[in-house]
């Protein structure tokens, strides 16, 4: 079985020939099934092409030494955008109805006790009910609304778990260069006019404090939890009060912080999971029989670099709040790959388990192919990813920002990813240091780019794109995940991915440098991101103007007659 693909590209410039027309077809056996959306083709006829399946476009360029390099772009969706978020709901639900009957069977308390007791019930009913909702309407979706949210929908009540726009971009040269665009994990139903998740979860609020910080008393009291193990008779009246406190004291934590927020980053925690399995997924199934890569994997885990193109105003900087929480919160799931009890796409699609706390996702693979990884892998050890944002707004709004507002944020977040990049690498090199780590043809060792990229964020310059450059240069040296964003992965991201595209082909295969900007209009005019375009809004136009586009850095600025206004 085969898909065929889009494979129509072809642009003449001037005297020389950039695109060929070529035609090929995808193999199943190319794609994990993470690519593998929609329908099987029907039987009268072999070329089948819908929304959910992929889209394929095959350019032919010019090396430094005139000799002509053949390159193949490829996006699809991914049933993941359905079938996590509807296993979450599911583990949410489980999860507060165990912590509803906790909170029961504490029997008799206090008139004190029993009002919070009572609150907090209430709280998680009400969430429960929620969801419960949510999931049925998710239950509902088939075909290609299961595998794709248009920007369109992005404020869609019964959508909010799902990512807008989830695709997986990939590149084939002599091997595969991958990034998973999805719209910022963010929610954008009940909108950022009290800001994001980083905002609200740090609001100040005396009861929440009460909650969060709780008095020096309670360092005495947790010790006698412990203790009703070992003690009978006296301890037991004591350690009942502090089980009592605990338990409470956990769910007030969460009920104190209001219904909206708790929802809030269940819903934008979902969405960032959705994007993050699709790319460990992609890793895996190219990194099956590298056996460094497998070693890494085990030993330190992945980093997985999110990309982020938002302003720091208005909106956006909510956006970016429920991001930069969003994300942090991956650090809580672990992976496990697993043997897939067959090869139907059902038995092929990871699942998730567990509850706020710690989700453990697992991969399944086909037989064949779980049995070429090591033994430490097919045993169930947990794997870890490393989630880290690079945040630069590259648009009109942030030009307002730098100089009426306030990048504080954007700067913290950069600063802090920095950080945590350059602990990850120590942690590598002191626990691997013999690993043989991706080579390239840039003289650039992975030090010399984290100096570069400590001196880029140390120079406050104004949309510094090169911070986000250097931050892709260095995760896709460290075996990573890389996924870019914007509000909804469609415009802004578009110029991102097909940037990095053509970067990759002229540093690691000698794109010839007078062609890079033809090859990089060539992508944007008639690859795969137009595509994602017209799926999202049913026009084949990027939703800018030509006054916004005198605010972007030239490389983000898409070629004339590409572009206009639009409803997004």
């Amino acid at each position: 079985m085969f898909y065929e693909c889009v494979c129509n590209v072809f642009l003449c410039l001037q005297d020389s020939l950039l695109c060929d027309t070529l035609h090929g077809s995808m193999h199943d056996r190319d794609n994990s099934p993470m690519m593998r959306a929609g329908p099987p083709p029907d039987n009268h006829s072999l070329t089948y092409r819908d929304e959910s399946s992929p889209v394929c476009k095959v350019y032919r360029f010019q090396t430094e030494s005139s000799r002509w390099m053949l390159v193949r772009e490829q996006m699809s969706d991914s049933p993941l955008t359905s079938s996590l978020p509807k296993q979450l709901l599911s583990c949410y639900i489980q999860e507060d109805r165990r912590r509803i009957q906790e909170l029961r069977d504490l029997g008799d308390l206090s008139p004190h006790w029993e009002v919070l007791r009572s609150d907090v019930i209430a709280h998680y009913s009400h969430l429960i009910s929620t969801y419960k909702e949510t999931l049925t309407e998710l239950n509902k979706l088939t075909g290609s609304s299961a595998s794709f949210k248009s920007s369109c929908n992005k404020t869609d009540r019964h959508l909010e778990f799902i990512p807008v726009n989830l695709h997986t971009q990939r590149m084939q040269v002599t091997s595969w260069y991958d990034v998973v665009t999805v719209g910022a994990p963010s929610d954008h139903y009940q909108g950022f006019k009290h800001g994001g998740l980083q905002r609200l979860l740090n609001k100040p609020d005396s009861d929440k404090k009460r909650c969060v910080y709780p008095s020096p008393w309670h360092e005495h009291l947790l010790p006698l939890v412990i203790t009703l193990r070992e003690c009978v008779c006296e301890a037991v009246d004591r350690a009942r009060s502090a089980m009592t406190f605990v338990l409470l004291q956990g769910a007030a934590t969460q009920a104190s912080q209001g219904l909206a927020v708790t929802h809030r980053r269940d819903a934008v925690f979902s969405q960032a999971l959705c994007a993050v399995v699709c790319g460990f997924a992609l890793r895996i199934y190219a990194g099956v029989e590298d056996k460094p890569f497998l070693l890494q994997l085990c030993e330190v885990g992945l980093v997985a670099q999110f990309e982020g193109l938002l302003s720091t105003y208005g909106d956006e900087i909510g956006m970016l709040e429920d991001m930069e929480v969003g994300v942090s919160d991956l650090k809580r799931i672990s992976f496990r790959i697993t043997e897939a009890k067959s090869e139907q796409p059902a038995d092929l699609l990871p699942t998730v388990s567990g509850q706020r706390g710690g989700f453990c996702v697992e991969v399944p693979l086909p037989s064949e192919t779980y049995l070429l990884l090591p033994g430490e892998l097919r045993d169930g050890r947990g794997l870890r990813v490393h989630p880290l944002l690079f945040n630069i707004g590259i648009n009109q709004q942030q030009s307002l920002a730098e100089r009426f507002g306030d990048s504080s944020l954007q700067e913290r977040i950069n600063q802090r990813s920095c950080e945590m990049l350059k602990s990850y690498y120590s942690t590598l090199r002191e626990k691997l240091p013999n690993l043989t780590l991706p080579s390239s043809l840039s003289q650039s060792t992975v030090d010399d780019l984290l100096t570069s990229l400590d001196q880029s964020l140390e120079m406050k310059k104004r949309k510094n794109v090169e911070v986000l450059w250097l931050a892709a240069s260095i995760c896709r040296r460290l075996n990573g995940i890389r996924l870019t964003s914007c509000k909804s992965a469609k415009d802004r991201t578009s110029m991102s991915v097909t940037l990095e595209q053509c970067t990759l082909l002229r540093e690691e295969h000698t794109l010839n440098a007078e062609l890079f900007n033809k090859a990089l209009d060539c992508m944007r005019r008639e690859g795969c991101r137009l595509e994602n375009v017209e799926k999202n809004i049913g026009s084949r136009k990027y939703a800018f103007n030509s006054i916004q586009l005198k605010t972007f850095p030239k490389p983000y600025r898409p070629p004339e007659g590409t572009y206009g206004k639009v409803d997004t």
